[in-house]
């Protein structure tokens, strides 16, 4: 991604018809393209991959924006939590290691992409078998409640009113490439996912068995029916147990439980 930026040096004095007008070359006027948007060349043909869609979203980011002591402490802040999640999924990553060499659980997204308020991860499930694929979902999840118990508490140390609570959202299917970037109904899914109520965790169900999750699944996982906003609305999802205890008796109405 590029700044497009035009300096008072850009500007001259030319004279259209008799009168003189503040104007900038032809070229740089029409420099304003899709190129600025960074994302290559948009023309050439789609290619389609199967993946999982990860967006992690800061809760609350708007407010604490609006809130911080100085504009600067944003920037800083983010920075220190971009450090930490990618340092947080290389150590949930670890299953054995030694000095030269480390066996992951699961792959590595072949994507990343900062989202202003968070970050979105694509992992490529052509390359990835079951188990490697349903880490995943453990993975994030441990990378949510490590953001509570790890990151936030530290980080209030430099800093004040910061987002409490890092959501997840996780969806499995299809994407397509356009340029450098990627589109497809598992990003948007995964999207709408981490906004669900007050769920702070939530991924389809669609190419995703809540029973591979982990050992004895059933204590942390629920599987319930819920409206996703363009998605549909009875959509199977799953969410953690205690999230759903939270809610209020008539928020609990808006699901329908599985399991």
């Amino acid at each position: 991604m590029s700044n497009f930026i035009i300096k008072a040096s850009d500007f001259h004095c030319h004279n259209f018809n008799g009168v003189s007008h503040n104007a900038i070359p032809v070229e740089k006027f029409n420099s304003f393209n899709e190129s600025i948007l960074g994302l290559g060349d948009t023309s050439q043909l789609s290619q389609s991959k199967k993946v999982i869609s990860v967006i992690f979203d800061l809760e609350g980011f708007t407010n604490y924006c609006s809130e911080a002591e100085a504009p600067q402490q944003i920037s800083s802040f983010l920075n220190d939590f971009l450090i930490w999640i990618f340092k947080s999924f290389r150590c949930k990553n670890i299953q054995k290691e030694d000095a030269h060499f480390v066996a992951p659980y699961s792959s590595f997204p072949f994507f990343s992409k900062f989202m202003g308020d968070g970050i979105m991860f694509l992992f490529d499930t052509s390359i990835m078998d079951l188990p490697g694929i349903h880490n995943v979902v453990v993975q994030m999840k441990e990378i949510c409640e490590y953001y509570s118990s790890n990151f936030y508490p530290s980080a209030l140390k430099k800093y004040s009113k910061i987002p409490t609570k890092l959501r997840c959202g996780i969806a499995r299917g299809s994407v397509q490439s356009l340029g450098n970037d990627y589109v497809g109904v598992c990003i948007n899914c995964s999207a709408r996912l981490q906004k669900l109520d007050k769920f702070s965790f939530s991924f389809s169900l669609k190419e995703i068995d809540i029973n591979l999750i982990g050992r004895n699944p059933n204590e942390f996982y629920l599987s319930i029916l819920a409206p996703i906003r363009g998605i549909g609305e009875s959509e199977l999802i799953g969410v953690l147990k205690s999230d759903y205890n939270k809610l209020t008796e008539e928020d609990k109405l808006k699901y329908v439980v599985q399991n």
